[in-house]
């Protein structure tokens, strides 16, 4: 029996799901089948990848030029969160009390699936209002007040006949979107666990019924039939399934250090907001480790946390390595060869087996494993006798060449 002596290392990862990123696809609306300036912000909604629409949004794209006077909600100096590309709905609230808003979706590139737990984040901003009626009714206090709607379902739901009357899963609003005049960005996040399986996502703004305060009720003769039109931009749309756990240990036989990066490994987007705290009192994302144990982190995100498990552990990596000290080619079908037998989890590539008399002399060599001596060199039998053997190989591990050499003697017995 002979154990060849190595350095090498190999990785193990075990977690209770597979690491996730963005499930909503072109989140950031950057992905667009053409990328020249559109007519206009409603055409250009059409060249953007993956997402449908019911009405029609725009696309804004920095540095297109189009004409503020017929595109009441462009501004050219109002930047996207990143990239070229803003995407924006717009509202409108009727005399008679009920809101419409252009929605839009998309097919997520992983259903989400019941009692999973999911993290929501995206970036509204209010572009104002145009109205038809006196400045003194331009702003109205509505029940619920303008917001941005969320919905899961299964593309159907974007249709009129399926999605006019559908509540929203969620909502979202605050005081900088109800203004009458531009505003900034403003982020917001979600935690939920999924109540049901659903194929894909969907956005708009208030659809339906809503409470008006008087003055929003008050109609003189001859007003339009829509109180105010208003539009709100959106940008970087981020779904995230939340891991419940994540367990890994990286395994050495070297004394290797281990460069980890817990927001990849955990495979959170680089835009959402994480902590990671550890139990030892570091804290970071990126960790190089080589001590031998356990470590506990707590993975925080803005609404929701998890827990992260990293484990060092020193193995024995060398390949089981068998070679008989003794054969005996009479062709008896028992013991007639001499090889070697190596049982290794790594690829061996660059095999040599060499046979030499006790002089020196090569009597016999292959690069094929497996392939063995037949007692026999330049085609004769040779005697019984004691003779010596080598062989080298190499191990390919992770991307990294261990070269292996290892000899002894072998008895040939006629």
């Amino acid at each position: 029996m002979s154990r060849s002596c190595l350095l090498l290392w190999f990785t193990c990862l075990f977690a209770r799901f597979s690491q996730a990123q963005n499930i909503i696809p072109n989140g950031n609306f950057e992905t667009m089948s053409s990328f020249t300036c559109a007519d206009n912000p409603i055409s250009g909604f059409q060249l953007v990848s993956d997402w449908y629409s019911y009405d029609t949004p725009h696309l804004i794209t920095r540095g297109c030029p189009y004409d503020p006077a017929v595109w009441h909600f462009y501004n050219p100096s109002a930047l996207p969160v990143d990239g070229l590309n803003t995407v924006g709905l717009t509202g409108q609230l009727f005399v008679d009390g009920v809101y419409s808003s252009v929605a839009m979706g998309v097919k997520l590139t992983t259903p989400i699936r019941a009692g999973r737990e999911y993290y929501l984040q995206f970036n509204a901003r209010n572009r104002g209002l145009w109205h038809r009626i006196p400045d003194s009714l331009r702003v109205c206090d509505t029940d619920p007040p303008r917001q941005v709607q969320v919905y899961f379902g299964d593309q159907d739901f974007l249709y009129p006949t399926e999605f006019i009357g559908r509540p929203a899963d969620f909502t979202f609003s605050s005081p900088e979107l109800q203004g009458s005049e531009p505003g900034g960005w403003v982020p917001f996040n979600q935690c939920f666990t999924a109540e049901g399986d659903h194929s894909d996502f969907g956005i708009s703004l208030n659809r339906g019924a809503v409470n008006m305060s008087p003055p929003c009720v008050f109609r003189e003769s001859g007003d339009a039939l829509n109180y105010l039109i208003y539009h709100f931009d959106l940008d970087q749309l981020i779904l995230y399934p939340v891991p419940d756990r994540i367990d890994t240990i990286f395994s050495s036989c070297g004394g290797k250090t281990f460069d980890v990066d817990l927001r990849e490994l955990a495979g959170v987007p680089p835009e959402v907001p994480v902590v990671f705290d550890w139990a030892d009192g570091f804290s970071g994302a990126q960790r190089s480790l080589s001590a031998q144990g356990s470590y506990e982190i707590t993975a925080k995100l803005p609404c929701t946390s998890f827990p992260v498990k990293l484990t060092i552990a020193l193995t024995d990596c060398a390949p089981d390595t068998y070679v008989p000290n003794a054969f005996s080619p009479n062709r008896d079908g028992v013991n007639d060869t001499f090889a070697p037998f190596i049982n290794s989890p790594y690829p061996i590539q660059n095999f040599s087996l060499q046979i030499f008399d006790r002089w020196g002399t090569k009597l016999f060599e292959t690069h094929q494993l497996g392939a063995g001596w037949e007692g026999m060199a330049h085609g004769r039998e040779l005697g019984t006798g004691v003779y010596v053997w080598t062989m080298q190989y190499e191990l390919l591990v992770q991307d990294e060449v261990q070269r292996i050499t290892d000899g002894g003697e072998v008895v040939l017995i006629r």
